[in-house]
């Protein structure tokens, strides 16, 4: 999956020419990691926007939820 991130969102950068020029983006760095409950189970991976919408895919289920104010939920 992918999104692209936001202006001032910490991001992983890969560097395909060995140089500093054309840097693509790989993925955002989490900043709350460690004190999100709910990422603290590593078997656990969510993607979520801005919005509210998440898809959760945990061991034995995949849960899709949309952010609006009459939420869709899977």
């Amino acid at each position: 999956m992918y999104a692209m991130p936001s202006i001032g969102e910490s991001v992983r950068l890969y560097f395909s020419s060995g140089g500093n020029e054309e840097p693509i983006v790989t993925g955002c760095v989490r900043k709350n990691g460690d004190t999100c409950e709910g990422t603290s189970n590593t078997k656990n991976r969510y993607f979520q926007s801005e919005h509210g919408s998440e898809i959760e895919m945990l061991p034995g289920a995949l849960n899709i939820k949309g952010g609006s104010k009459e939420p869709l939920s899977i």
